[in-house]
C-alpha cells in the first residue's frame, strides 16, 4: 500500500516535489481552501514542508499562500502523523515537536543535499550582481564573508568568471584552503582595510558582520546578503548611506527549483 505524504508550505521547489512524489505516494496538498487540517492531516505518513520551515518561529513558511498557519496549530492537529520534514528548524520550534511528541527531519542536516542547495544560492547570488551592478564581474574586487558551503561555492565560481577574490575567514584550515584556491584570505579585523576598494560584497554569516563598517564601503558597492533572517547588514544604516544592500532569501527556491526538488526527493525516500 502506498503511503501518504501531506505537503504544507514552501515555495516552487515543494511544487515540484509534489510532482515528483506522486510518482510514487499518495500526496495531499494543503491549500486555502481547507478548514480542518486536522481532516487534511488524517492518515497521512508525515507532513513535507518548506526550507526554512518557518521564517517568524510562528508560523508556517507558506509564501504563496493566503492564509496563516501557526506551527503550533500544525504540531497539536498531528494526532497519527508524527513525522515532518523541512528545512531548518530554530530551537524554540525543535521544543515545541518535544512537547508534541513529532519527530524532525531537516533536508539540511544531509550534508550533501546541504551542498546542492548552496549551488544554486550561489548562483542566484552572482546572478543579481551581473543584474544590479554596471561593471563586469571579470576584473571586479569580490569580497565573500565566511568560507562554509555557500561561501565556497561563490568563491570558485567568482574566480571561474575571473573576479579578483578575497575571502574573509576565522578558521586556519579555512585560510590553508583559500590560499589553496587562489584565493585572497583576510581576517575580519582588516574589512576596515579592503572594504574602500569592494566592488561587490557577499555576505553568508548570520550575525550582524556589516554595521560600522558601512562607513568604509563606497557608495557604488553592491551589498547582497545570502544569510538568514534578519541577515548580517544593518539594512537601515545602509539604505541611510545610499548604500545598495539586499537581502536574497530563499534563491535555490527561485532560481533552480526542479534541482533542489530532486535532491529534496531523495532525502523524503529516505526517511519514509
Amino acid at each position: 500500500m502506498n503511503k501518504t505524504i501531506c505537503m504544507i508550505g514552501g515555495d516552487e521547489r515543494n511544487n515540484k516535489l509534489a510532482e515528483l512524489l506522486k510518482k510514487e505516494y499518495i500526496v495531499k496538498v494543503y491549500s486555502d481552501k481547507e478548514k480542518d487540517i486536522g481532516e487534511l492531516l488524517k492518515n497521512s505518513d508525515c507532513v513535507v514542508s518548506g526550507i526554512p520551515f518557518s521564517r517568524d518561529n510562528e508560523t508556517v513558511n507558506m509564501p504563496g499562500s493566503l492564509e496563516k498557519v501557526t506551527v503550533e496549530k500544525l504540531f497539536m492537529s498531528m494526532k497519527s502523523t508524527k513525522k515532518i520534514i523541512a528545512g531548518s528548524f530554530s530551537d524554540r520550534i525543535k521544543s515545541l515537536a518535544v512537547r508534541y511528541e513529532i519527530e524532525l527531519y531537516d533536508f539540511l542536516s544531509d550534508e550533501d543535499f546541504a551542498v546542492y542547495n548552496a549551488i544554486p544560492t550561489a548562483e542566484g547570488a552572482i546572478g543579481i550582481a551581473i543584474e544590479k551592478t554596471k561593471c563586469t564581474i571579470n576584473g571586479a574586487n569580490c569580497l565573500v564573508l565566511g568560507y562554509g558551503r555557500i561561501g565556497k561555492c561563490l568563491a570558485d565560481i567568482l574566480k571561474s568568471l575571473h573576479a579578483n577574490v578575497t575571502v574573509v575567514a576565522r578558521k586556519d584550515e579555512d585560510f590553508a584552503w583559500i590560499k589553496a584556491m587562489g584565493y585572497t584570505g583576510k581576517k575580519y579585523s582588516d574589512l576596515q582595510e579592503i572594504l574602500p576598494s569592494t566592488d561587490i560584497l557577499f555576505n553568508t554569516v548570520p550575525a550582524l558582520v556589516i554595521q560600522q563598517e558601512l562607513n568604509y564601503i563606497k557608495k557604488d558597492c553592491l551589498i547582497i546578503d545570502l544569510a538568514s533572517k534578519p541577515g548580517g547588514v544593518d539594512f537601515d544604516l545602509a539604505k541611510e548611506k545610499g548604500i545598495e544592500a539586499e537581502l536574497a532569501l530563499g534563491l535555490p527556491g527561485k532560481v533552480a527549483p526542479d534541482s533542489v526538488a530532486e535532491y529534496m526527493f531523495n532525502k523524503v525516500k529516505k526517511v519514509i
